[in-house]
C-alpha cells in the first residue's frame, strides 16, 4: 500500500503512482539506473531513440520517489543508491555521463551532478527531502 508525506483522498492520483512505481520497477536495470533515452527526433519515436547512461535521472527518480512509502520504493532506492556510490569519483565528484557510457570522460566532474545526487545521499541516510 502507498503512503505519501501528502494527505490524499483522491483514489485515482493513488492509483496513477502505483502505476508508475510499476513501471519503474519493470523498467529499471538490474544495477540500479534508471534509464535514459535521447533521440534527434522530436517526436522520440521508438526506432529513434538511444539509450544514454547518466547519473542525473537516477537522482531525479530517487527525489521523486522519497515521498513514498512503499516496499518497492525501498528496494528500487537501495539499488539506486549502489548505482550512485559506484559513481562516485576521488574527491567525492560524480559527472554527467556514468561510467558505462562510453562518453563519460568527454566532461569533467561538476557541481549540478555532484550536489544532486549528493542531497539524494542525504536523504538515504534518513533524512527526508523538504516539500
Amino acid at each position: 500500500m502507498i503512503k505519501s508525506l501528502f494527505l490524499i483522498s483522491d483514489n485515482t492520483m493513488i492509483d496513477s503512482i502505483s502505476k508508475s512505481l510499476d513501471f519503474l520497477f519493470q523498467n529499471r536495470l538490474k544495477y540500479g539506473e534508471f534509464k535514459t533515452y535521447f533521440s534527434l527526433d522530436e517526436a522520440m519515436m521508438p526506432d529513434t531513440c538511444t539509450f544514454d547512461s547518466i547519473s542525473f535521472t537516477t537522482t531525479f527518480v530517487l527525489y521523486s520517489m522519497s515521498f513514498i512509502e512503499d516496499s518497492k520504493v525501498s528496494q528500487m532506492t537501495q539499488k539506486a543508491i549502489q548505482f550512485l556510490v559506484e559513481e562516485k569519483e576521488i574527491g567525492g565528484v560524480w559527472r554527467f555521463w556514468s561510467s558505462r557510457n562510453s562518453r563519460n570522460k568527454l566532461c569533467p566532474p561538476d557541481l549540478d551532478d555532484t550536489a544532486c545526487i549528493a542531497s539524494v545521499g542525504e536523504f538515504a541516510l534518513g533524512s527526508k527531502p523538504k516539500a
